[in-house]
């Protein structure tokens, strides 16, 4: 991994600059083993939000640490909490991965979308396409993962790993006033990704960067204790697979849309 200036290059945004997170909200990040913990799917901007509904369908709710076969979160559905328990001393990590979902907006709040989440490259392929004045039709994925027992063990003792999301973020430092972590695309250092830092005890002043070449992102954090790191990517649907949907619905998503988060805890 190298640090270059560009990795450490960051500005604060305005509170308003992007909106429509989703996030893992765990009761408590260093829960005691053996004892339970509520757990929270969360949707709003920046850990101001509303708790959403457990769903009846997705791809995976978990708690996975290091050496033990990942545990499900129970919960029932329809109920904006669920529960976990780590049996085992050390970190852990709240995995959720959603079931894929379908977004039709009109063309101006499509357009009005990617320029708030910065996604001019879809912008630019609309353009190219001439489709800027069609509706967006996308699917859309949600990626969420919190970081248990971290910040405990001294600084940077984060202990996060990569866990077979398609879109996410894995915390490589967390020591005080300091983040470092790497966004992984379909598993593989992606270079080019908005990431945007919170913590929740300022969540309107807001930090982004860019991942490099090597995936990684850095930034001087300003606050210490509960922070998220979020990121979006959009890319197109191969045309196979779209004309493949297309049997099912009536205008198949042209457009997929990956969300990912991390809630970890900075410093002591």
């Amino acid at each position: 991994m190298r640090i270059t200036a560009f990795m450490l290059a960051f500005c604060v945004v305005g509170f308003c600059a992007s909106a429509h997170e989703f996030w893992v909200q765990p009761s408590t990040l260093a829960p005691t083993p053996g004892s339970a913990f509520g757990i929270k799917l969360m949707h709003g901007e920046r850990f101001e939000g509303h708790a959403v509904p457990r769903p009846n369908t997705f791809e995976r709710f978990e708690i996975v640490s290091a050496d033990h076969p990942a545990v499900p979160v129970p919960g029932l559905a329809g109920s904006a909490r669920s529960y976990g328990k780590t049996a085992h001393r050390g970190s852990a990590i709240v995995v959720y991965e959603s079931a894929w979902m379908r977004n039709e907006l009109p063309a101006d709040r499509f357009n009005e979308y990617l320029r708030e989440e910065r996604l001019g490259h879809v912008i630019r392929e609309r353009a190219s396409r001439g489709e800027t004045d069609r509706p967006g039709v996308e699917r859309y994925m949600r990626c969420a993962k919190a970081v248990l027992g971290s910040g405990g063990g001294g600084a940077g003792d984060v202990n996060d790993r990569i866990v077979g999301l398609p879109f996410e973020i894995q915390i490589l430092d967390a020591r005080e006033k300091r983040v470092v972590a790497r966004v992984l695309l379909d598993g593989r250092p992606f270079e080019g990704a908005r990431v945007v830092l919170a913590s929740q005890s300022d969540p309107r002043t807001l930090q982004e960067a860019r991942s490099d070449a090597d995936g990684v992102v850095a930034f001087e954090a300003a606050q210490t204790g509960t922070t998220m790191l979020t990121s979006l990517w959009m890319r197109r649907i191969p045309q196979s697979q779209a004309l493949e949907e297309s049997v099912h619905q009536k205008q198949a998503p042209e457009w997929e849309s990956l969300w990912a988060s991390n809630v970890f805890r900075v410093g002591r």
